[in-house]
Parts: structure tokens; C-alpha cells; sequence
């Protein structure tokens, strides 16, 4: 099985004119904060540039969630019923 996808910290330098660009525009923007304009900006550029990495990231994102959906349907099916069992009646 593959092992799950973690995030990563990962570290640039920029000059600190782009850093108040990116914060007027997170300002202006629906971006929650620096990361996520970063990660936004990764991923536009690679699918831009590179569709079939993208596309191929996409497919294994999309294969991933699906084993999670088709793991906790089996989770839950495996789960005793909460209710409590009824005796049979004598007859």
C-alpha cells in the first residue's frame, strides 16, 4: 500500500518587495494566508507548464481518496450493529 502523502516544510528566500506583494494580494484575494498563495502558485505553474505532471498528481490524489472513501465504508460495515440484540421468542 502507498504510504500517505504528508506535507513538508520547505524554506526560499525572496526579496521583501515580492513579500509585500504577495501580502496585498492575499489581502485582496480569497488565499488564507502566504502558504496557500504559495502552494496555489505551484500548482498553477506546474499545470500550466507541465499538465501531464499535473495531471498525473491529480490521478494519484484522486486514487488516494477513493481508498480512504472505500476503507471506511469497510471500517463501518465491519463495525457491530449499536443496537441491541433482540431474543428470540419462545412459541
Amino acid at each position: 500500500m502507498k504510504k500517505k502523502l504528508q506535507d513538508v516544510r520547505i524554506s526560499a528566500r525572496i526579496p521583501s518587495s515580492l513579500k509585500q506583494l504577495m501580502e496585498a494580494f492575499i489581502a485582496r484575494d480569497a488565499h488564507l494566508n502566504k502558504s496557500d498563495l504559495i502552494r496555489d502558485a505551484i500548482r498553477e505553474k506546474i499545470q500550466r507548464e507541465a499538465p501531464e505532471l499535473y495531471k498525473r498528481l491529480f490521478l494519484e490524489c484522486q486514487n488516494e481518496r477513493r481508498l480512504k472513501e472505500t476503507t471506511n465504508v469497510v471500517q463501518q460495515n465491519a463495525q457491530p450493529s449499536k443496537q441491541p440484540r433482540r431474543r428470540p421468542v419462545d412459541g
